[in-house]
C-alpha cells in the first residue's frame, strides 16, 4: 500500500487494492493512474449530485481529478453521518465517499467501479446512472430521514405468491399461485424530471423508440402529432418531481423503449406492491388507507411529489404502490385470464393474453375511492386514450445474471 497525504487540498480518484475503511482521506491508499474526462465525469455526477441538494463548482483535470462542492442546505458530511442516500448510492457500486476539511470529495473503489463513472456515453443516447438499491437499503434510507433518488431501481427478491383476491371483484379471481424471478423496479412512478429528458432528446419523433402500433396512434393525432404529454402547460401537473401524467401507453411504452427499461407485468406489480406481505389488502396490509396513500379521502386537486416523505414505502421499499396515480403495465386486459392461470397451476412469470384492446392498469390514484387502492384490483382502459390526469407509469428492467 502507499501512503497518501491530502497535500495542497488536491483529492484524487484513487483504487483500493484490497476493502479497507478509512475514517479520513489522509491516509492509506493506492493510488492508479486513471484518465478522466470533464466531458465523461461532469454530466454522471452533476445529476446525482443535484438531487440530493448539492452541485459541482469545479472539476480540475490536471492529472489530479478534483470535484469542489457547494451544498445548499447540510453539508455532506452531515448528510453522510444521517446515512443520507448519496451515501447509500456510492456504496450500491461499490464505492466510498469521504470529504476533506476544504470540502473537496473523494470517491474511493477499485478500478472496475470507478470506471463506471468515467464511462463515455454517446451524447444521442445518453442515460443517467442507475443506482440499484436493496429493498433493506431503502427501509433504512428512510427510517433516517432519507429517500432513494429518482431514476434508482430496486431489487425485487424472486419468489411465489398468491395473486388475487377471493373476496374481491370477479376479475381478481380465482386466487392462484405464480412464480416471479427476480427483477428492477424504480421506487416511484416516472416523474416530469424523467420524462422531459426523453422529450428533449427528440423521443416523440424518433420511429426507433416507437412499436408499429405506437406510430400509428402518434400518427393519428390530430390537429398535431404530439410533442409532450398533456398537461405540461398546468401547474397542477407539471412539477418536475410529480408523475408523469397526460400520456397514452403506447408514450409510456416509447418512454421505456428510450431508457432501455420496461413496464412490470401485471403479477410482477403485484407481488411488488404486496412487498412481501401475504393475503393483504394493501401494500402496508388491512388497515384501511387513510392517512397511507394519496386518495379522494384528502380532496386534493393533483398528485403528489413521488420523493416526497408523506407515505412510508411498503416492505420492498417501494412508494405510492396505492394511490398518487393509477399506473400502466405491460399486460393486456382480459377479464378470465385469472381462471386459466389457476387452470395450468403455478404458472412462472405470466405475462399476461397474447392480444387484446384494453390494457391493465394497477394501483388506484389521487381521485380513487380506498378500494381501488388494493394490490389485487384490476383496472383497464384503452391505451390510446392518453387524457387522464390520474394515469402514468412505472419502470421496470431485467436482472442480469452476474
Amino acid at each position: 500500500m502507499g501512503i497518501i497525504k491530502a497535500t495542497n487540498g488536491k483529492p484524487i480518484f484513487v483504487t483500493l487494492t484490497k476493502n479497507i475503511s478509512l475514517p479520513r482521506l489522509n491516509n492509506v491508499a493506492r493510488v492508479t493512474d486513471f484518465a478522466i474526462g470533464r466531458d465523461q465525469l461532469g454530466p454522471c455526477l452533476n445529476n446525482l449530485f443535484q438531487r440530493q441538494g448539492l452541485r459541482i463548482n469545479e472539476i480540475r483535470l490536471d492529472n489530479i481529478a478534483k470535484i469542489r462542492l457547494l451544498g445548499m442546505g447540510p453539508t455532506l458530511e452531515q448528510r453522510i453521518e444521517k446515512g443520507h442516500s448519496i451515501d447509500k448510492i456510492f456504496s450500491s457500486l461499490g464505492l466510498s465517499l469521504f470529504q476533506t476539511e476544504d470540502r473537496a470529495l473523494y470517491i474511493l473503489g477499485d478500478e472496475k467501479n470507478i470506471a463506471m463513472l468515467t464511462k463515455p456515453t454517446d451524447k444521442a443516447e445518453e442515460r443517467e446512472l442507475r443506482f440499484v438499491l436493496t429493498p433493506q437499503e431503502v427501509l433504512e434510507m428512510y427510517e433516517k430521514g432519507s429517500m432513494p433518488p429518482i431514476g434508482s431501481m430496486i431489487q425485487i427478491p424472486g419468489g411465489e405468491f398468491e395473486a388475487g383476491n377471493r373476496f374481491g371483484n370477479e376479475n381478481e379471481k380465482p386466487v392462484h399461485r405464480v412464480k416471479i424471478s427476480p427483477f428492477l423496479i424504480s421506487p416511484y412512478q416516472v416523474t416530469n424530471y424523467e420524462f422531459k429528458k426523453f422529450v428533449e432528446a427528440g423521443g416523440y419523433t424518433e420511429d426507433k423508440y416507437w412499436s408499429k402500433a405506437g406510430i400509428k396512434w402518434r400518427e393519428s393525432q390530430s390537429p398535431e402529432t404530439p410533442q409532450e404529454p398533456k398537461y405540461w402547460e398546468d401547474q397542477k401537473f407539471n412539477r418536475i418531481g410529480q408523475p408523469v401524467v397526460g400520456i397514452s401507453w403506447y408514450e409510456a411504452e416509447a418512454y421505456l423503449n428510450w431508457a432501455g427499461q420496461r413496464f412490470p407485468t401485471e403479477h410482477e406489480w403485484e407481488y411488488a406492491a404486496r412487498g412481501g406481505l401475504k393475503g393483504k389488502n394493501y401494500p402496508w396490509g388491512d388497515d384501511e388507507p387513510a392517512g397511507k396513500a394519496r386518495f379522494e379521502e384528502k380532496k386534493v386537486d393533483s398528485p403528489e411529489i413521488v420523493d416526497n416523505k408523506s407515505y412510508a414505502p411498503n416492505g420492498f421499499g417501494l412508494f405510492h404502490m396505492a394511490g398518487n396515480v393509477w399506473e400502466w403495465v405491460q399486460d393486456w386486459y382480459h377479464e378470465n385470464y385469472y381462471q386459466k392461470l389457476k387452470d395450468l397451476g403455478i404458472v412462472e412469470n405470466p405475462k399476461g393474453p397474447e392480444k387484446g384492446r384494453l390494457r391493465v392498469l394497477r394501483g388506484g390514484s389521487w381521485i380513487s375511492e380506498a378500494g381501488s387502492l388494493r394490490v389485487s384490483e384490476r383496472y383497464e382502459y384503452l391505451p390510446i386514450i392518453g387524457n387522464s390526469t390520474n394515469f402514468g407509469f412505472r419502470a421496470a428492467m431485467d436482472l442480469e445474471e452476474e
